[in-house]
């Protein structure tokens, strides 16, 4: 179980990079909220203070279904009815998004689609990310900037 979580929190923490947004810790212990493991972010702001718009909010959380998804081998869509939280913040959130041109539907299955991308794009990484809170269960942002410049050779 703790490598599912850790995949799934790794899938939250690659698009939290992938989008250049700052995070504070990922770990893989149990919350008085009974989350299984939690990104914590503070006040979530990218560099350079400027807003992070809800549409990327919306892809760091289904990044994590969707790393879980491919971790278990399971179909995205059984991960994602399981993920209450998840589920139900992005679901808010393209609510908020939707404009006379473009509906909720086709809102949600673009940044899904976007989402999962990001966990194929960044699978390697998520791999060693989830490895290393298997071992450690809490990371700080240092800690995993140090496993990505490692993987990246740097």
């Amino acid at each position: 179980m703790s490598n599912s979580i850790a995949h799934h929190e790794a899938g939250h923490v690659a698009a939290y990079l992938a989008l250049g947004v700052d995070f504070q810790t990922v770990d893989i212990t149990p919350h008085f909220s009974r989350a299984l493991g939690e990104v914590c972010h503070g006040e979530v702001t990218p560099p350079r203070g400027r807003k992070v718009p809800r549409e990327d909010i919306a892809i760091i959380l289904f990044a994590g279904i969707h790393s879980e998804a491919r971790y278990r081998k399971k179909s995205t869509e059984q991960i994602y009815l399981n993920q209450r939280y998840d589920r139900e913040t992005a679901f808010d959130i393209i609510q908020g998004l939707v404009t006379d041109e473009m509906d909720s539907d086709t809102i949600h299955e673009n940044l899904f689609t976007e989402s999962r991308q990001v966990v194929n794009d960044n699978w390697s990484l998520i791999r060693l990310i989830a490895d290393r809170l298997v071992i450690k269960k809490q990371l700080s942002y240092r800690q995993v900037i140090d496993v990505w410049a490692r993987h990246h050779g740097g």
